[in-house]
């Protein structure tokens, strides 16, 4: 059970105790579920203490960005690139799109190539060949029986 003891602490190299907590620190924390949800996801909260003061820092889960935002007791030391408010579309908008975009696949589908018309044309594709060779048979044939005619 040795190798579980931790007998030294890890800091990383941006690390300052007078400004916020190390990116990468581990803790120990509370996870309960927010009364709202995006979409059908449900939102989790997490509670964690500061290692400096043992205050209580509580995030939460933000779906619609893929990203967590700080509710009390912390703040950001730097916000994760987003569009602006003009580049975002409502969720009526997205609805839409996404319907759209539905619609265009099924169409490339059904205007697409089946099983089915893919048979029917290695099966004309088969027959023509069929009948260029016969062409070819009967015109050779017919070649030969006039240089024979030619030479009697």
């Amino acid at each position: 059970m040795s190798e579980r003891k931790v007998l030294s602490k890890y800091y990383p190299h941006d690390f300052d105790p007078r400004q916020y907590i190390g990116k990468g620190t581990k803790f120990n924390a509370r996870k309960g579920i927010a009364d709202e949800t995006h979409i059908g996801i449900i939102i989790f909260r997490f509670f964690i203490q500061c290692p400096q003061c043992a205050a209580e820092i509580t995030y939460k889960t933000d779906p619609q960005t893929g990203d967590y935002a700080c509710e009390r007791g912390a703040a950001r030391s730097s916000q994760a690139w987003r569009p602006s408010d003009t580049e975002e579309e409502t969720t009526e908008e997205r609805i839409g799109r996404l319907e759209q975009d539905e619609q265009q696949q099924q169409g490339k589908q059904g205007h697409g190539t089946t099983i089915k018309q893919l048979e029917k044309h290695t099966l004309v594709a088969e027959t023509d060949i069929a009948f260029a060779d016969a062409l070819d048979e009967i015109q050779l044939r017919n070649a030969g029986a006039t240089e024979f005619m030619a030479q009697t």
